[in-house]
């Protein structure tokens, strides 16, 4: 990418101008993290923490009531809710069936929308 393109690049001197990915969802990248350390915290709310372990067995289970009801993978899902867990286990379920996030704050204007 050139400075043209790109001229904030001038003001990273110790970033690359791209970046390489690993292969696979950003589910994949929760498994692996289970696998390794289920009992590290996934996520604190409000006083209230949970595990990888705990997060991944209820995203598996939003997963299959998402299939349940028809969702599968290509298909587009709006979440439309407050920074929750909720949110969260929604977020990477859908990414397990292989369907799209599109996330909308509760709180957007409809212009923003």
């Amino acid at each position: 990418m050139t400075q043209m393109k790109a001229p904030w690049l001038k003001h990273y001197d110790d970033v690359p101008a791209t970046l390489t990915y690993p292969a696979g969802s950003m589910w994949n990248a929760v498994e692996e993290i289970v696998k390794k350390h289920p009992d590290y915290i996934a996520y604190d709310f409000m006083g209230r923490k949970t595990s990888y372990k705990k997060m991944a067995h209820d995203v598996e289970t939003c997963a299959r009531a998402l299939k349940a009801i028809g969702i599968r993978k290509g298909d587009r899902i709006t979440i439309c809710m407050p920074n929750c867990p909720q949110t969260i286990i929604m977020f990477y379920a859908i990414n397990l069936v292989g369907a799209i996030a599109n996330m909308v704050h509760p709180l957007s204007a409809e212009k923003e929308i």
